[in-house]
């Protein structure tokens, strides 16, 4: 993991738990388990940014939790927005920020996973034979 990265992972991780928290205050019986997983998610995304800006490699980590933060948020907010077309005259305003938490949560899972492989800042000054003469 490179510094940028791990920015974002420690930027996504404290945008999870505001959200989370804002999520729980606006339908607090509908998010408990929302809250629950942008605490828990938030919580160890921050981790992992804080332990790759300090130089640690890895994203195994970031990885590990972001697929089950993902999956979590995706029952939440298919459940919101189902709730919400039974009939209820809530606010859209909660399954919304459930959708943003997991459509940012699968943005950042992509970019870990596939982000920074052919970066310099994470294979360094690497060739592959000799370089052509420029002209």
């Amino acid at each position: 993991m490179n510094s940028k990265m791990a920015l974002y992972v420690l930027t996504h991780g404290v945008g999870l738990i505001a959200l989370a928290l804002l999520t729980h205050r606006v339908a607090p019986e509908m998010a408990r388990v929302t809250l629950i997983t942008g605490l828990a998610g938030g919580g160890f995304c921050a981790l992992w940014g804080v332990f790759g800006l300090l130089g640690h490699r890895r994203r195994v980590g970031a990885v590990l939790t972001l697929i089950p933060v993902s999956l979590v948020l995706l029952t939440q907010a298919v459940s919101g927005w189902m709730e919400r077309g039974a009939g209820k005259s809530e606010s859209l305003f909660a399954p919304s920020l459930m959708t943003v938490m997991l459509v940012t949560s699968v943005g950042v899972l992509t970019y870990v996973l596939h982000a920074g492989e052919n970066s310099p800042d994470t294979h360094g000054a690497k060739t592959s034979g000799p370089q052509p003469k420029s002209k």
